[in-house]
């Protein structure tokens, strides 16, 4: 039961956020106030308003130290995050991503996982966005 709720608040979320995302994380540095994690975009599932963003872009997503002290993200991982806009900000080179109580982020299956006889659940997000604009 536990599993078919957090299905339906990932679901809930999608529908709701502006940006959905599937990241491959390259990099990640921590300091005394925030964990900076630099990644690919692996997947963009849903635009939004930032019209921009292609697969392959990087993008840097910040979290507060005191917010993400116990998540254990590493190169090599892969997410799906889903967000709204008003919490990125983009200067003249880069785009970051401030990941929020508001924001979904959720360690996503490799692919091999997802091309199993029984794939987890979490696999089918990309299936549930097919068909779906991408401009928001």
């Amino acid at each position: 039961m536990a599993n078919e709720s957090r299905n339906a608040d990932r679901n809930h979320s999608a529908y709701q956020a502006e940006y959905v995302f599937i990241i491959d994380v390259k990099e990640v540095t921590k300091t005394a106030s925030y964990i900076n994690i630099n990644a690919t975009l692996k997947t963009v599932l849903k635009k939004g308003m930032n019209q921009t963003v292609s697969v392959g872009d990087r993008r840097s997503f910040v979290i507060l130290m005191h917010c993400g002290k116990n998540l254990n993200v590493s190169p090599g991982d892969i997410y799906l995050v889903m967000g709204m806009h008003n919490t990125h900000w983009t200067n003249s080179d880069r785009t970051q991503y401030v990941l929020t109580s508001d924001t979904w982020f959720e360690k996503f299956p490799l692919e091999s996982v997802c091309r199993l006889p029984s794939p987890p659940a979490s696999c089918q997000v990309s299936e549930n966005f097919k068909g779906c604009s991408l401009k928001g």
